[in-house]
């Protein structure tokens, strides 16, 4: 008999294979996000994976340190990298261990270090979110972009929203906007200055750089425009964009007013410079 015992790692068999979770919670000072999830229903949600493991998509087979699920048990996304950000193993620290993968996107091979990359429940590749730093250029309806932070796309594969690396001009159906937002939120790819519709129109842009005035007619007319405030490190100004919907043939704008009904895609519309001396490539706070 063999006095050597042999120790088995658990697995978990899901719809992308059979999958080791992670074991060994820290190495070389970069802490795992290590906790198995499941629905409040007990589907599997997501699991943390001891080393990387490959998996088969329709967009390529890449390398997952976290893989998560929808309810269905189908694969919705992949994180290349899982370490805990923290005091200790910073943003920076995680970066640098990231690699360049190949992504098959609609528009053609995508090769950049994503933070995420998600897939509809029917299998379709959905976004790809960036690293800070990151940048890629993509074909769009809109030409030729410089692209940070994220892609979607619509299930035929059209692109469905994107995030401007720098401001662009684009023509919509009320005439030329300025697209950028000096300061998108979060990391969520599905979050964009830039969104389409699955034939390819712009439906929604965000802008600093313009606002809208509708004419209401017997001289009446409404203005709807970016907002300038004081930013949270005191002493400098910011600039929140104007965000303007133009889907279902109406306008709707949006600022830090609220969301308002400007009227319809036919409706006597001007675009006008709105007028700042904000750099906007300026980055205000370090946190």
């Amino acid at each position: 008999m063999n006095d050597t015992a042999i120790l088995e790692k658990p697995e978990i068999s899901t719809s992308v294979g059979m999958l080791i979770p992670t074991v060994t919670h820290e190495e070389d000072g970069r802490k795992k996000n290590d906790e198995i999830r499941y629905f409040s229903t007990g589907e599997l949600r997501s699991v943390p994976l001891e080393g990387s493991a490959e998996i088969m998509t329709s967009a390529g087979t890449f390398p997952a340190e976290l893989v998560t699920f929808y309810k269905s048990g189908n694969l919705k996304r992949i994180f290349p990298l899982n370490g805990r950000i923290s005091a200790y193993w910073t943003e920076e620290d995680e970066y640098s261990l990231a690699e360049t993968l190949e992504i098959q996107s609609p528009s053609g091979e995508v090769k950049t270090k994503p933070i995420y990359i998600q897939f509809y429940e029917t299998g379709e590749l959905q976004s790809v979110a960036l690293w800070p730093g990151e940048t890629i250029e993509i074909e769009t309806p809109a030409g030729l972009i410089n692209v940070r932070k994220g892609i979607t796309f619509h299930k035929n594969g059209t692109i469905a929203s994107c995030e401007p690396a720098d401001e662009i001009s684009v023509k919509t159906v009320i005439g030329d906007i300025f697209v950028y937002d000096p300061d998108p939120d979060g990391i969520k790819a599905e979050s964009s200055t830039l969104a389409f519709t699955d034939e390819g129109e712009i439906s929604c842009v965000s802008t600093v750089s313009n606002r809208v005035i509708v004419n209401k007619g017997m001289s009446s007319k409404a203005v709807y425009s970016p907002y300038i405030i004081s930013s949270y490190c005191g002493g400098e100004y910011t600039v929140v964009p104007l965000k303007i919907d133009l889907e279902n043939g109406k306008i709707s704008c949006m600022n830090m007013s609220g969301t308002f009904k400007a009227g319809n895609t036919w409706s006597p519309v001007n675009i006008e410079m709105f007028s700042h001396n904000i750099n906007l490539n300026k980055k205000l706070c370090s946190f």
